[in-house]
């Protein structure tokens, strides 16, 4: 439960991988890249909290594989925090260039834009990008 061994790099890999596709599939980049840029200096320090205070109940709701434990220890390094921070403006670029992409074949095929509905959200994500 408190062991110190390491997780392999490519399991580390992974796990950051499927937390910044679920960020970035949810349109949340702005504010989890804002979120982690300002809780790093504290993630050695909640990840400590984490394995003391939460470990120890987490099989209580279904945590026999120890999932989350690893996520915990995961974060307790600041360099996995960069790493995610860096993997979700990869996926974003990605995810941006598609659009473009469809957005030019859409032009090319004559197919109008659907009309966008300026919403609260758009705008904020419009000024803060």
């Amino acid at each position: 439960m408190f062991s110190d061994e390491e997780l392999p790099t490519k399991e580390v890999d992974e796990v950051l991988g499927q937390i910044a596709g679920k960020i970035v599939d949810h349109e949340l980049e702005l504010f989890a890249r804002f979120l982690l840029g300002m809780s790093w200096p504290l993630a050695f320090i909640g990840g400590q909290m984490g394995r003391v205070f939460l470990s120890p109940y987490l099989f209580v709701f279904g945590d026999k594989e120890n999932n989350v434990s690893k996520k915990i220890f995961i974060f307790e390094k600041k360099e996995n925090i960069f790493k995610l921070i860096s993997k979700i403006d990869e996926l974003t670029e990605e995810r941006y260039e598609e659009k473009k992409r469809k957005k030019e074949k859409d032009r090319k095929n004559g197919i109008k834009e659907s009309g966008m509905i300026s919403t609260i959200w758009k705008k904020l994500k419009g000024y803060f990008s």
